[in-house]
């Protein structure tokens, strides 16, 4: 055989050696990349599903803990999760704060008025003379305007949840309430709330999977 063809020929087949390996290592290369990806796919599904079911146990120890104070309560816990994920208050605080004003609506005017918080509210006045404002038609419809009031009035100008439990006042130094053990009141009852093992727990892991997941 001719030494110019055959080196032709070595040449040729050296050529389709070379680029099949080439097709090789990028077939491999990408049938690697679609398993990261189904795995980073499949990994970010069981992250969403660990977050959700986090987050379904917290509301359920929300509810099982409000009536384990206050039995008849209409108040539902994944109104209360929902609206403090939404204004970005502590869960804890806005309990302790429903404990204390009409244990979940179900003590003084909040029975009829379905103002937890008792929003539009004040010392003295009966039924008739609160405004149609602080009035509701279910306890879960006052939690919003209660969230309203606290992020446009009180926890403003870098003020904390912490802040109101040391001095209660709003951004004109107004008093959330008349009493003057309000305050210590709210702690303590705080206190009861973020030691209750079963509820902290919970919170934790709908923490927890809320950052890994990126909500």
């Amino acid at each position: 055989m001719d030494n110019k063809l055959l080196k032709w020929l070595l040449g040729l087949i050296i050529s389709m050696v070379v680029i099949m390996g080439v097709e090789v290592g990028i077939l491999i290369s990408n049938t690697v990349d679609k398993k990261d990806n189904y795995s980073l796919m499949i990994h970010r599904e069981n992250i969403e599903l660990m977050y959700e079911g986090a987050r379904a146990d917290l509301v359920q120890c929300i509810d099982s803990t409000m009536r384990a104070y206050a039995p008849t309560t209409c108040m539902n816990g994944l109104e209360i999760l929902r609206q403090c994920e939404k204004y970005n208050v502590d869960i804890f605080f806005v309990l302790a704060q429903g404990h204390i004003e009409s244990h979940f609506g179900t003590k003084g005017l909040a029975l009829r008025t379905n103002s937890v918080f008792n929003v539009f509210t004040f010392d003295g006045q009966d039924y008739n003379q609160i405004s149609a404002k602080g009035k509701y038609s279910h306890p879960d419809l006052s939690i919003e305007p209660y969230l309203k009031l606290l992020t446009t009035r009180y926890l403003v100008n870098g003020k904390s949840e912490i802040d109101m439990m040391n001095k209660y006042i709003d951004v004109n130094g107004k008093r959330y309430a008349s009493s003057k053990e309000y305050e210590l009141n709210l702690t303590n009852m705080y206190q009861r709330y973020t030691t209750n093992e079963q509820l902290m727990d919970c919170y934790k892991q709908y923490t927890k999977y809320k950052i890994l997941s990126g909500k």
